[in-house]
């Protein structure tokens, strides 16, 4: 019994420790570009580990296209929807209040350090009209949580 309690309070310190040398280390930005079959997701930054997601835009060549993301976090699933117009640049957004977490898409920049990050992430997309065979360009910056080796 002792021996078990020296054991988990040892793991506790040592997840303390750890938790202060962890860092993000930035990847390079996950895409997809090409056209898209109605109703069909698409990833664009496939399950990952331990990541963070830093940023997303999208653009699509087709006009009154309506166009959704989904984040799956942690087995949770967020999604945000909009209808694109020809080849403008859209940003996907985060909005967290005290009971829920929306996401927004529109033609503004986010000034935020991240997005969201988890455990398990992956971005998808996908187009639910079919106005037209535009390619759509959407593309990911995420970070992955790494432990120094200096």
């Amino acid at each position: 019994m002792v021996a078990n309690q020296i054991i988990s309070a040892m793991m506790e310190l040592v997840k303390k420790e750890m938790a202060d040398t962890l860092t993000f280390q930035r990847q390079a930005d996950d895409v997809y570009n090409d056209t898209l079959v109605q109703d069909t997701w698409y990833p664009v930054l496939d399950t990952q580990r331990n990541a963070r997601i830093v940023g997303m835009g999208l653009s699509i060549d087709t006009a009154d296209e309506t166009l959704e993301v989904r984040f799956t976090v942690d087995g949770q699933v967020f999604t945000g929807t909009i209808v694109a117009t020809y080849g403008d640049l859209y940003y996907v957004h985060v909005r967290t209040t005290d009971t829920t977490t929306q996401i927004y898409i529109d033609g503004t920049e986010d000034d935020k350090a991240f997005l969201m990050e988890g455990r398990t992430i992956k971005v998808e997309v996908r187009k639910t009209t079919a106005n037209g065979a535009g390619t759509l360009t959407a593309a990911v910056g995420w970070d992955q949580r790494t432990i120094p080796t200096t």
